[in-house]
This record gives structure tokens, sequence and C-alpha cells, in this order.
């Protein structure tokens, strides 16, 4: 099911990739076409990661997506970003006026992603196969996106606030699973 990555983004903001092949060895790819450009990053802020994927937002606000199948660039440059997340279908972006940039994956309906109209200004996003989950002021999260994950949607919209999420598939694809850290008070 794809090429497995392991990225790594280290304290000098440049980032470590190997890949794994399906006989489980891994390799430096350093040297290997697009991925290549990763060898030069060296003001990386965060990285996103999943099976055949995986993203880098650069400290200038630049997204770095790529799939299995090479680069996965948005329409327009992207140069303000403040947070990323990438799934298997679509991957995005807090901008800096916390607008919610979203990029499906070439040959994807793009109205399947499309943040709601009513979303209020956001600070962190998260996605997952056909889920975007973006974070808003008051802590709150609200997630869209594929019709097939609609009650992974609805569980996400009803958390309310949460410091953190982590929503993924189970293996074998027999359930999704919604990871949340709940606020302390004093």
């Amino acid at each position: 099911h794809g090429v497995q990555f392991e990225l790594f983004r280290n304290q000098d903001g440049t980032v470590t990739l190997n890949r794994a092949f399906s006989d489980g060895q891994w390799f430096e790819e350093a040297a290997s076409g697009f991925l290549a450009d990763l060898g030069r990053i060296d003001d990386a802020v965060k990285i996103d990661t999943g099976p055949s994927r995986g993203c880098v937002l650069r400290k200038s606000g630049e997204v770095i997506a790529w799939n299995e199948h090479g680069l996965w660039t948005p329409e327009a440059p992207i140069s303000d970003a403040i947070d990323v997340g990438i799934g298997t279908n679509v991957w995005a972006a807090v901008r800096a006026d916390g607008s919610v940039h979203v990029q499906p994956m070439p040959g994807k309906d793009a109205r399947d992603f499309t943040p709601p109209e009513d979303l209020p200004s956001a600070f962190a996003v998260r996605a997952h196969a056909s889920v975007i989950a973006a974070q808003m002021a008051d802590g709150s999260w609200r997630a869209w996106g594929g019709n097939a994950n609609s009650r992974l949607i609805e569980q996400i919209n009803s958390i309310g606030p949460a410091v953190d999420l982590l929503f993924f598939s189970l293996p074998h694809g027999r359930t999704d699973a919604l990871i949340w850290i709940d606020p302390t008070t004093n």
C-alpha cells in the first residue's frame, strides 16, 4: 500500500527522510528526484506524515507536500502558513490571517474539501484520510471533508475545547480512532 516514509525534523531545522521498501529495509533518500529538495531545507518548523505522503512547513510559511507520485503543490504558492496537516486525499494549511487553505490530491473533487463558509479564524489544523479539522481561538475543533468519514467528523465536532487531537484509521480499515487532550483548569 504505497511507500512508507520515516521523516524527522531535526533541532537545527533540517529534515531527514528515509524510505522503507516492502522488505522493511530503510535507506537515505537524499539524492532521489524531488525528495532531494528536502536535503536543502534548514528552516523546518513542523512536519506531518502518513503512508506514502508527507509535508514540511518552513519558517518562511512555505509548505512542501508530496505523495508517492511526486510533489503535491498548491494552485498558487503559499508563503504565510502557520500550521499544516496532511491526509491521504488532502493537505491543509492555516494561513497567517486564520483562513484554512485546503489542497486536494490531484484528481479529487475540491468541493469535498472546501472549508465551511462560517469557519471562524483558525490557528491549528490536522488531517487524516479525507477529513480536515481546524482549531478555533476558543480551543474547539471544527471538522469537515469526505462523506465516507461523516461519523468521525461528527465526533470531532462534538468534543468541545481540546488542547490537541489526533485521528487515524486502525489497521485493515476497521474503524477510525479519535484521541484528544482535554484542557486542564486550575
